[in-house]
């Protein structure tokens, strides 16, 4: 595979560009927008496409739940402790 740039077929895709761009003139925005949202997704690298997966993940939110489940945790465990030395 060649670069676009490269390409033999470099105006037949170019001429194809234009035809999808004259039809993009007749659609609604949010649409167009979405279109474009999804192509520029596809041509992301693995990296990239990885990152955007990971994205949610990057909250403060979904990482404090976790900890302060651990924290609970912990402190049931040392109350149980407290509370079976005082019992003895």
């Amino acid at each position: 595979m060649a670069l676009l740039k490269n390409s033999p077929e470099l105006e037949e895709i170019k001429e194809q560009y234009h035809q999808l761009w004259n039809s993009f003139l007749e659609r609604e925005d949010e649409q167009v927008r979405g279109i474009l949202t999804r192509a520029e997704f596809e041509l992301m690298s693995e990296k990239g496409k990885l990152l955007h997966a990971l994205r949610p993940f990057k909250t403060h939110l979904l990482w404090i739940i976790p900890i302060s489940v651990i924290v609970v945790i912990l402190v049931l465990y040392f109350l149980f402790l407290w509370v079976s030395l005082l019992v003895e």
